[in-house]
């Protein structure tokens, strides 16, 4: 059951990584030792649209993928109490690839719709 708790703990901590580095507006707040790790906003997003014009549609997409993370790591312990006490599959590599491959879709996917 701890390794179960431990990859619902790194899907938590996925959606808050995409919260805090992909907002433009957190990073400029940053410290100057913590800004070199984090993504470029201005050449990913500028693609298809303008940063400081769509910060409200950046944000948004950001807090349903944290939303979609702390979903995925509820599904992530329901399936370790599934398959520690009721001998169920165990699927927690699966909801991990899952919640990791979601990220450039929901996020852009999200942001390309409502902007349209």
């Amino acid at each position: 059951m701890f390794v179960f708790f431990v990859a619902a703990i790194a899907e938590i901590i996925l959606g808050l990584f995409v919260y805090t580095f992909f907002d433009p507006e957190k990073v400029k707040k940053m410290p100057p030792l913590l800004r070199w790790m984090c993504v470029d906003l201005d050449s990913a997003d500028s693609a298809f649209l303008d940063p400081e014009k769509h910060l409200y549609l950046i944000k948004k997409a950001n807090k349903i993928f944290l939303k979609f993370c702390i979903l995925s790591a509820l599904a992530t312990l329901i399936n370790g109490i599934l398959h520690v006490y009721f001998n169920l599959i165990d699927l927690k590599e699966v909801l991990i690839i899952i919640t990791v491959l979601a990220v450039i879709p929901l996020r852009y996917g999200y942001i390309f719709l409502m902007k349209w």
